[in-house]
């Protein structure tokens, strides 16, 4: 409390002045008053005069006990005595100056700046209060004001020698300082100019004083910081709020987001924490990767309520990395789908619509009726980042379910190779394909979302594309893109044969459903999901737990796994199945092995997004969602990195995607290619101004 300590000279306190004006005042009686007038006035201002002995007497003590309270840390007390007693005396300067003191000592500036105002307005001519205000500007880095503010304490009293000292303050002026140089560098050049200037005695007094400068610049620049990390992310919550007819969001974590980027940025304020690119940004995360204390519910019924009490790996690495989470996103019922609308939670909606429709139709057309789909299963993650809610976001591919809606929402879609990114967490599909999928705007970002989640976990347990019902659009995007890489990137285009792709989509259905109807057991409504109020029996009570819980295309994947698995059954599906996904593994070994291929390019999907009412025809569903899965399933079952990038606009104005697919731990090559492509192509991602239709 060295503040409170500073020697002040010897000033009239207000209650003397009042005093004096009463004590006067009496002695000078009107003499036409009668003697019972004059004895009621009498009594009167005795009465002001010890009323006014009381308000002096209460603020001295509200003053000292300020004092106190101040020098015990205990600032939020000190304030409080001090305003009080400014209430009752509101104009003693010595009141607003020891306040702005307080504000100082608790690194509120601006409020110490403020204050240090009232105290100077109150006692022009006291130097004290005008060095007050230097201190604090200095402290808020109005360094200019704050040599003003000083030059004025020291022209007011000359014979104050701290005052002299801490105008030296001005002599940073010489130095044309600017913001690169370091703080070493800094001190080192004030040093050296006061020893130019001969000013020994102030050189070492006025360089700790900016080192304390230094200080408080970067605890300034930390809170603006603060503030934009606190404004991104209310500004994801708006937009989500904008937006919310989409339908992307099961579970919300607005609240919790705005908790943890203020925690984030004291941290980081503090100097606990080193920033990472990623520091701050909002995401978004599939909800089949477990968040511990938020439900994580797989876009069903039967775990409708449930929460893990732990965390999947790659979203615990990002939090790490300050990432914030906004919420979990809406999905196809278990990963099964590839269309964004088999949720229990209702179907997501592709954010192109809003772009596609803008002053096309009449207000009969609206979500309600009809809209483009996102595809699946990570549908949910791939609208969010088109609309702008996320820059990042995680999705699963087991068979394409983060590069299908990727292509369909016009964003960047990446499958890494199998067993790159730890599936700790990730509630399993099909254990032998499944892999964490991540969804950008740009590839830069997957490049970092990459980085900061790939590493070792011990708890991790791991021309045939060109068909006869790929759209116009396609053709034309595959060809051009193909020509650019050619004529731009010098790269040689060869045509390949991969003779076993066929296959890819029967040996993925047995494969997958058998998995399926395994993983699937544990939900029986006795330690997880869903259970029916039937307990007639335990058969009966798993069956309508089931009936009641998990939709149509669930339930006939199970079907389907528990009839591929039967004794008799296996070796003819089941075991075929692995040997044909061998075969197709060893297609790709050969192609990037004996051909010396890079990378491959393939369409990502037969087409753009289909309307949901298209959808919903007869066998429509089914029939897609085989041509979709053509594009996306090899790699999966050869466990290779794929990436789809969104290349430009069909006639219908909706995304168009690529499929890059690399070689086995080729992420870093395929990301270059990748980001080259995106410089030269431009794509525009979808504006955010998503209502004004």
């Amino acid at each position: 409390m060295s503040m409170f300590k500073w020697k002040r000279k010897a000033e009239s306190s207000f209650t003397e002045h009042v005093q004096k004006w009463i004590e006067s005042s009496a002695d000078d009686q009107d003499e036409n008053l009668s003697d019972s007038e004059v004895d009621c006035v009498t009594w009167v201002k005795r009465k002001k005069t010890l009323c006014l002995e009381d308000v002096a007497t209460k603020v001295e003590r509200l003053k000292n006990e300020g004092i106190l309270f101040a020098e015990l840390e205990k600032y939020s007390e000190s304030i409080e005595r001090f305003k009080t007693a400014i209430e009752l005396q509101p104009n003693d300067g010595r009141l607003h100056e020891m306040l702005s003191q307080v504000f100082l000592m608790r690194g509120e500036d601006f409020l110490a700046i403020q204050a240090a105002e009232r105290a100077v307005k109150c006692c022009p001519d006291w130097a004290e209060a005008y060095q007050t205000l230097a201190r604090a500007q200095l402290n808020f880095g109005e360094l200019n004001l704050a040599v003003e503010s000083f030059r004025f304490a020291n022209s007011i009293d000359n014979t104050n020698e701290e005052i002299e000292q801490e105008l030296h303050t001005e002599l940073m002026k010489p130095l044309k300082l600017k913001e690169e140089i370091s703080s070493v560098e800094f001190v080192y050049s004030l040093l050296l100019y006061f020893y130019q200037q001969h000013l020994f005695l102030h050189a070492f007094h006025t360089v700790s004083m900016q080192v304390r400068v230094i200080i408080r610049r970067f605890t300034n620049l930390a809170k603006v910081e603060q503030k934009k990390l606190i404004d991104r992310v209310q500004h994801s919550v708006a937009l989500s709020w904008k937006v919310r007819d989409l339908n992307i969001f099961i579970t919300e974590t607005f609240e919790d987001a705005l908790a943890q980027v203020v925690n984030l940025s004291r941290k980081f304020c503090n100097g606990e924490e080193r920033k990472h690119p990623l520091f701050g940004l909002p995401i978004v995360v599939k909800d089949c990767f477990s968040t511990k204390g938020v439900r994580t519910t797989l876009g069903s019924k039967a775990l409708e309520n449930y929460k893990p009490n732990f965390t999947a790996t790659v979203v615990e690495k990002l939090l790490q990395r300050g990432c914030v989470l906004l919420g979990k996103t809406n999905m196809d019922e278990f990963c099964m789908g590839t269309s964004g609308t088999n949720s229990y939670f209702g179907p997501v909606k592709n954010p192109w619509t809003f772009e596609v429709w803008r002053g096309k139709f009449d207000k009969e057309h609206n979500l309600e009726n009809d809209w483009y789909i996102t595809g699946g299963s990570s549908g949910g993650s791939a609208a969010a980042v088109a609309c702008g809610i996320s820059e990042i976001a995680l999705g699963s591919d087991t068979g394409g379910s983060c590069r299908n809606p990727a292509a369909y929402c016009g964003v960047v879609g990446f499958k890494p190779t199998y067993g790159l990114l730890s599936r700790h967490g990730l509630v399993p599909l099909i254990n032998s394909l499944d892999c964490v999928g991540i969804l950008a705007k740009r590839v830069k970002d997957v490049s970092l979302a990459l980085d900061a989640m790939a590493g070792l976990d011990w708890k991790d347990s791991t021309m045939e594309f060109y068909t006869p019902y790929l759209s116009a659009d396609v053709v034309k995007y595959w060809k051009l893109i193909s020509s650019i890489l050619e004529r731009e990137g010098g790269c040689k285009l060869v045509e390949l044969s991969l003779p076993h792709t066929r296959f890819s989509n029967v040996c993925y259905h047995i494969l997958g459903c058998s998995e399926i109807a395994s993983n699937m057991s544990r939900y029986d409504g006795m330690e997880y999901g869903y259970r029916s109020n039937d307990e007639i029996s335990f058969p009966s009570m798993l069956t309508r737990s089931r009936q009641e819980s998990l939709n149509d295309v669930v339930r006939q994947r199970i079907l389907a796994g528990n009839f591929f698995l039967l004794k008799n059954n296996y070796d003819k599906f089941y075991v075929k199945s692995l040997q044909i996904r061998r075969l197709i593994y060893e297609d790709y070994l050969r192609v990037f092995n004996d051909e010396t291929v890079d990378v491959l390019l393939t369409p990502a999907t037969s087409s753009d997004a289909p309307l949901y009412s298209q959808l919903k025809k007869d066998h429509y569903n089914c029939i897609q969602e085989r041509r979709d899965d053509y594009f996306t399933l090899p790699a999966n079952l050869a466990g290779l990195p794929a990436l789809v990038l969104p290349v430009g606009l069909s006639g219908q104005n909706l995304p168009v995607g690529l499929q890059l697919i690399g070689k086995h731990f080729g992420e870093k090559q395929l990301l270059q290619l990748a980001q080259w492509l995106e410089t030269r192509l431009s794509f525009e991602n979808l504006s955010q101004d998503l209502m004004k239709i």
